[in-house]
């Protein structure tokens, strides 16, 4: 039978910390996009992509070099842990200073938008890989660790949909107005990253590393000998069509659907698509005991590609009734929710991999790889959906003119037809994936071998 390490109360903790990372990332990945069209540059909107991708693709390979970082991080504390105390704090003020509208000319705003959004996401780097890299520390059980991020990635699931919820409640007649996001961001800021802290003060590192330390440009390179982290990053980039939903949300409950409830419009859609995502993420355990990470990954992006193209479908058939949409947002999630949890829980195989390989243990790097993914897809997403915009004839609320028509086909593709597409491209990369079955099972008994001759695992 094999040893557990965590106990439940650890378990817990580190999920509550988890709701809290995600209720300041939840902030931003909801309602950044917006806040920009709608509110900082209306006026402007093509420079969003511009600020977009520049901020995100330097916040990608910054994970890179923080994952370098953590593995050369020795420690009375660990690794990992020293961060989660750092960062946490510094997010909070950034997060709030984002959502500060500053009456400036253009040329100050962007100056202020690149400055805080950038600052934000190298502090919440700081934070985020060492956090999501823990749990391969806290445990030697490999179903365990899997067992763990898919119960944390629920937690966080929870999270991100909370600011969706404040903002309802400082929602006014006009709508989402600046002091709207501003004090959602407010308290998403404090309650969040106050939860997040818990991280460091209750949660363990058992394993500890090889005294050796690489290079920073010598444990980069490593990245190619790792077949397992390479299919999952092609996989994670592909895939970013899943966030373009989320932050669709409020263009779709705005401008695209026909006969939304006034008050409760974004939050139902948002429930809608949470609660699939959830469903998908409370599945993985037991997918995992019947199906391997690339049977699991393979089909839920095909049958994502199938939900969308019914979405798209129903929504054009109804005339864009908003209550059709529905169910097939709900169905929608499911997918995006077991993506959600699988693509940790293939980094995690990739650590093993990369330590069963070469001797080196690199937490640090695959988890910043994951954390690279998610910013790549979202700085894919980002950048793209205001030019989209700008393709289709979409006009800011501000400053439309009498006549306007909103072009709701070209909404709808946005919102349907690109995810679904994005994701089915996604699991081309999985075909050749194979440490799975027999491979991986060999890896992980002789690594239990090595570890326990090399006195590396720390008894409770």
């Amino acid at each position: 039978m094999e040893k557990n390490y965590i106990s439940k109360r650890e378990r817990n903790i580190f999920g509550l910390a988890g709701l809290g990372q995600n209720m300041a990332y939840g902030m931003m990945s909801s309602f950044l996009l917006t806040f920009y069209t709608d509110i900082l540059f209306a006026d402007a909107i093509w420079i969003i992509s511009v600020i977009m991708i520049i901020a995100r693709v330097w916040d990608a390979v910054n994970d890179l070099i923080m994952g370098s970082i953590v593995d050369r991080t020795r420690t009375k504390w660990g690794k990992c842990r020293p961060y989660l105390l750092a960062a946490p704090v510094p997010i909070a003020v950034f997060t709030i200073l984002i959502f500060v509208a500053p009456d400036l000319p253009l040329a100050g705003r962007v100056a202020y938008a690149m400055f805080t959004y950038i600052m934000w996401g190298m502090l919440y780097t700081i934070a985020d890989v060492p956090f999501w890299a823990l749990p391969s520390t806290m445990t030697a059980n490999a179903k365990e660790r899997a067992n763990l991020l898919s119960f944390a990635r629920i937690i966080n699931g929870v999270g991100a949909a909370l600011p969706i919820l404040i903002m309802e409640l400082f929602k006014t007649k006009d709508g989402y107005t600046r002091q709207s996001y501003l004090y959602s961001a407010i308290a998403m800021a404090v309650v969040g990253c106050s939860l997040y802290l818990l991280a460091f003060f209750y949660c363990k590192e058992r394993i500890k590393p090889p005294e050796e330390k690489e290079r920073l440009v010598d444990n980069i390179k490593l990245i190619k000998q790792n077949k397992p982290l390479i299919s999952v990053i092609y996989l994670g980039v592909l895939c970013f069509g899943r966030y373009i939903i989320n932050m669709f949300l409020i263009y779709a409950s705005r401008d695209l659907l026909i006969g939304a409830p006034d008050k409760i419009s974004m939050l139902l859609l948002s429930f809608v698509i949470a609660f699939g995502s959830f469903l998908g993420m409370i599945a993985m355990p037991s997918l995992f005991k019947k199906f391997n990470y690339k049977q699991i990954a393979i089909g839920a992006g095909s049958i994502s590609l199938v939900f969308q193209v019914m979405l798209f479908v129903a929504v054009l058939a109804s005339g864009y009734n908003y209550f059709m949409v529905l169910p097939f947002l709900f169905l929608s999630g499911i997918p995006f929710g077991v993506y959600n949890t699988l693509t940790f829980a293939i980094i995690g195989d990739s650590v093993d991999y990369m330590e069963w390989k070469t001797g080196k243990r690199t937490e640090g790097l695959g988890f910043a790889c994951q954390t690279f993914i998610n910013k790549m897809g979202a700085a894919i997403s980002t950048g793209l959906i205001p030019l989209l915009l700008l393709v289709i004839g979409y006009t800011a609320p501000e400053y439309r003119s009498a006549t306007y028509e909103i072009p709701r086909l070209g909404l709808l593709i946005i919102f349907a037809l690109v995810p679904g597409v994005s994701m089915a491209l996604s699991t081309i990369p999985m075909y050749s994936y194979d440490f799975v079955g027999s491979v991986k099972e060999r890896a992980l008994a002789e690594l239990e071998q090595i570890r326990r001759a090399e006195n590396r695992i720390i008894a409770d």
